[in-house]
């Protein structure tokens, strides 16, 4: 079977993805952290961070069957480096065994609520949409990213007389719908799209030649622009702000909104988590 740039059957990957990032961050630790979302480079020996550095797990020990792959990675430095000689053309070594390295899919910010309504938006049970969420943790506003996992249902092409298949990956959208200062608030909108319209017959059926199944999907947004907005409406780096997020499902009338069940001790985070740097 052939997939571009989907793995279900890896997508989270490295034996050193057990993570236990979360608990090394007490009072009296001084482990520097790094990391970002890149490519997997040809030959897997490092990934190349969108900010132009050079990310190398030293325990990873599969990384070139994700090569061109898009990833999330951070861990713990193992050099004796400054980050703040870190630069574009650098390369920084890390151990994922106290972070996370996960393959991703790269959500699309768009403009409004008004923007997301012009997208065909299908059913997402909202009981299946979380965080991204490690055994230690949660991993949703890292570095300027927002970060879910969506269970989704995906259609599959299948091409006639062969035995591959081409996979209509989904597409993930999000929206701000308000953000209110003085309450500290911001309200977040979703969307799925997983090509149902083109892959079903009216009446529900699959249309011949097509397939399904259903995955996982760790879904990222890159939300860095929300930083100048929220400092503009007047909040701060050390304010906590809670998160609400609804999503977005269109009837065939009108596009209906049902909120996402998230944990209370997971939605209120410093302004600061929206803001992208070079160190974690």
């Amino acid at each position: 079977m052939t997939m571009k740039n989907f793995k279900l059957s890896a997508l989270t990957l490295l034996s050193a993805v057990a993570l236990t990032f979360s608990s090394c961050l007490g009072d009296s630790d001084t482990t520097t952290y790094y990391g970002g979302v890149g490519n997997v480079q040809v030959g897997g020996s490092y990934i190349l961070l969108d900010n132009g550095v050079r990310v190398r797990p030293v325990d990873a020990t599969n990384l070139s069957s994700y090569a061109d792959e898009r990833m999330m990675v951070f861990g713990s430095i193992t050099d004796d480096i400054d980050v703040s000689t870190i630069e574009p053309g650098s390369t920084v070594n890390i151990s994922v065994q106290s972070g996370l390295a996960t393959t991703i899919f790269e959500g699309v910010r768009v403009a409004d609520q008004e923007d997301l309504e012009t997208r065909e938006l299908t059913e997402v049970d909202t009981s299946q949409i979380s965080w991204l969420t490690t055994p230690y943790g949660y991993w949703h506003l890292l570095n300027g990213y927002i970060n879910f996992s969506v269970q989704s249902l995906y259609y599959m092409q299948q091409t006639s007389g062969s035995q591959s298949v081409t996979v209509k990956e989904p597409v993930f959208y999000l929206a701000v719908k308000n953000i209110d200062a003085s309450a500290k608030k911001i309200e977040l909108l979703l969307g799925c799209n997983n090509h149902e319209s083109e892959c079903t017959e009216e009446n529900g059926q699959v249309k011949s030649g097509y397939t399904y199944s259903t995955a996982v999907f760790p879904v990222s947004f890159d939300v860095r622009d929300l930083y100048s907005d929220l400092i503009s409406a007047g909040l701060a780096d050390e304010d906590n702000l809670i998160i609400s997020v609804e999503i977005g499902i269109d009837n065939g009338d009108e596009v209906k909104y049902q909120s996402i069940s998230l944990p209370s001790n997971s939605t209120s985070v410093p302004v600061s988590s929206f803001r992208r740097v070079y160190g974690y």
